[in-house]
């Protein structure tokens, strides 16, 4: 009997490790995507093909994890799952890898706004509630190709900056050949930029 539990124990913590690296794929996407001069077609589908050439394989692992039979169950849970470390690997790739020449492009500032994020807080055992409040801070961007972007911003530049401006940005020439914006490093080109913050 301790046997069985022990197994079913050790399902259970490589279920809940492998929503959690899940998600912290769907972030990283997210974070990076809208960075990346890179069409989100491209990494997307270069990951479902591989998860889903892999499926056969993939799903009778997931069947000793899951420990159900539910051959379609197991199949999209794999799917899935190396779906999302495939394109977050790619875009992970293509920004620790690139190479840095001092390039920037240049953009008009669209809107510059903030958001209104909650921190969690921990009340008990596997309970969380809703904790302090705190700001966020972006700017949406527009490309001389028509593309736009939101980009976050610390308290100092959202201070500083205001529609309708043109700011510089630095590029970063990615590892696989999408350029990469760099939000950390941004310069004014427009005489507006020096006016008082908000």
């Amino acid at each position: 009997m301790s046997s069985r539990n022990s197994a079913r124990s050790v399902k259970i913590a490589v279920f809940v490790s492998a929503l959690v690296l899940a998600v912290l794929c769907a972030g990283c996407i997210s974070g990076l995507a809208g960075l990346t001069f890179m069409p989100a077609w491209i990494p997307w589908t270069i990951a479902v093909a591989t998860a889903l050439g892999t499926g056969m394989w993939g799903r009778h692992l997931w069947q000793r994890i899951t420990g159900s039979r539910n051959r379609l169950l197991n199949y999209a849970l794999h799917t899935v799952m190396v779906s999302l470390v495939i394109c977050c690997g790619l875009y992970l790739a293509n920004r620790i890898w690139a190479a840095d020449d001092g390039a920037t492009v240049d953009a008009t500032v669209i809107k510059v706004y903030s958001e209104t994020r909650h921190h969690s807080r921990r009340v008990g055992r596997n309970r969380y509630v809703r904790g302090e409040a705190y700001q966020v801070y972006f700017a949406t961007l527009r490309f001389g190709n028509g593309a736009e972007c939101d980009i976050p911003l610390d308290y100092s530049r959202y201070r500083r900056m205001h529609a309708g401006e043109v700011v510089g940005i630095a590029v970063l020439h990615g590892a696989l050949g999408y350029d990469v914006l760099n939000p950390s490093e941004i310069g004014y080109t427009s005489h507006e930029a020096a006016r008082p913050g908000k």
